[in-house]
């Protein structure tokens, strides 16, 4: 029995793109929409990031804030902040949560 497969659908720009869970770095609900992003580009979903958890659950998602989920394997590495919160450092050197 081969295992499901680990591809996503992403929008941009009107085209749809198939992206592989192990290229997502995170994503995030900004505005009501969802959005997926890869070390090269950020696709929209049209899954709610409820959605989007549920379909990476089987794989090492982890969601971190009411509006955001990140992919454990592609930390780089974790700095306690104060209140109880957590810098991550991505791979490519995203900083997570985003500063403005």
């Amino acid at each position: 029995m081969n295992a499901p497969a680990k591809k996503l659908i992403g929008i941009k720009n009107d085209i749809q793109a198939v992206i592989d869970f192990a290229d997502v770095l995170y994503a995030e609900t900004v505005d009501r929409k969802t959005f997926i992003y890869t070390a090269d580009d950020v696709f929209r979903t049209e899954l709610t990031l409820s959605q989007l958890e549920e379909v990476l659950n089987t794989v090492n998602f982890f969601r971190c804030s009411k509006s955001m989920i990140i992919n454990i394997d592609k930390v780089h590495k974790l700095r306690s902040l104060a209140s109880n919160r957590i810098d991550a450092t991505m791979q490519g050197g995203i900083s997570l949560p985003r500063r403005s």
